[in-house]
């Protein structure tokens, strides 16, 4: 499949080729589904198995090259991470009301958002969102210390393998995106049913053939590019149909933090990006 190109913030952007590899027939099957459970809370979500397989990616780096990745399986969150539990990390719930007030480890936190960070939209079963890459990546770190187990963004290759979930690799009608994501500003948010649309709790949708909910839209997903660098994924509910597909890419812009009046801009809050969130890999 020859890759196509997506012209994103006012670039030309390569789009990933796929090719489906087999499952690994014994390390998955010794993986379980399972449900994280946050001390201190009563914050929970559950993660999947992804099972192994191959993709190959069209390198960012050398336009016009590719690159074959083995994807080892994997647990990743069913769905992408919420304000139930990103909250916690979030507005420091997890400390004493003494270690909070002192600013224990507020450099590993972000900064209190000047606004609501959900934009009114909703918190309780909703997608966490605004946030930077940073953000996304210090939560995971906070999780490993929470919980034990080793958390950390998707790879590119990793989150395009299970976005698949298993299926053909081809790109998605408007008709067949209906059953999976949300996309386009077609949605009413239900706590803003008047306004502009916006996200909506997450899998109110179809899963995937791995039950993974909202791979594509609702929220686009922080990933960790092939070249190592932030490559957000999926699209979201404000992009059409051609950019909500396994094989689109999103690169950071100013303009996801325009009306920022900080100066330096924060580096843990996207103003102008409500669409921007994440998913969690559990390494078994």
């Amino acid at each position: 499949m020859h890759g196509r190109r997506f012209r994103l913030c006012g670039a030309l952007v390569p789009v990933v080729a796929l090719i489906l590899g087999s499952v690994g027939p014994v390390a998955a099957q010794e993986l379980k589904p399972f449900t994280e459970k946050l001390p201190k809370s009563l914050g929970k979500f559950p993660l999947v198995v992804v099972p192994a397989g191959k993709v190959t990616l069209d390198d960012p780096a050398n336009p016009g090259k590719q690159v074959t990745v083995e994807v080892k399986p994997f647990y990743l969150s069913k769905t992408e991470v919420r304000w139930d539990e990103f909250g916690q990390w979030v507005y420091r719930l997890d400390l004493s009301d003494a270690d909070a007030a002192a600013g224990k480890d507020a450099a590993n936190r972000p900064s209190m958002p000047y606004i609501p960070p959900d934009c009114g939209f909703g918190t309780d079963g909703f997608a966490a969102i605004s946030l930077s890459f940073l953000n996304a990546t210090k939560y995971c770190e906070w999780l490993t210390k929470m919980t034990g187990h080793k958390y950390r963004l998707p790879t590119e290759a990793e989150w395009v393998w299970a976005c698949l979930g298993g299926a053909e690799n081809k790109p998605l009608s408007a008709a067949e995106l209906e059953k999976v994501a949300w996309f386009g500003k077609t949605m009413k948010n239900p706590n803003k049913p008047t306004e502009d649309p916006g996200p909506m709790p997450v899998g109110s949708k179809d899963a995937n053939g791995y039950g993974l909910f909202d791979m594509l839209g609702n929220v686009r997903e922080w990933c960790v590019g092939i070249d190592d660098k932030p490559v957000a994924k999926g699209g979201g509910w404000a992009d059409d149909a051609e950019h909500c597909q396994a094989t689109a890419r999103f690169f950071f812009s100013p303009d996801w933090q325009k009306t920022d009046p900080q100066n330096p801009k924060s580096k843990w809050w996207l103003s102008d990006a409500p669409w921007a969130g994440f998913r969690v890999v559990c390494e078994p």
